[in-house]
């Protein structure tokens, strides 16, 4: 019974290391996923804040544009130059 028995050790602590090794593996990709997952979402609503706040700037400068002007069409000839200041700003 003992020489069949011979060199089951090895093995047996070898394939359990396998399968925890495994097991790890997949629970650093899911980890990993979900970590590239709410980076995603992080900087979607940043960039829509910031989309936001940009066309929150061009409205405020487009209707102060067009109660000063006497003009109504004067605005609207430079408001692209006007935005872009306004922004950068």
């Amino acid at each position: 019974m003992k020489a069949s028995r011979a060199g089951f050790a090895l093995p047996a602590v070898l394939w359990v290391l396998v399968g925890v090794s495994a097991l790890a593996l997949a629970a650093f990709l899911a980890a990993r996923r979900s970590i590239g997952t709410a980076q995603y979402r992080i900087s979607h609503a940043r960039a829509a804040w910031h989309a936001e706040g940009c066309a929150e700037v061009a409205r405020a400068l487009a209707s102060e544009a067009l109660s000063e002007a006497r003009d109504p069409a004067a605005p609207w000839r430079v408001l692209d130059s006007l935005v872009a200041s306004g922004i950068a700003h």
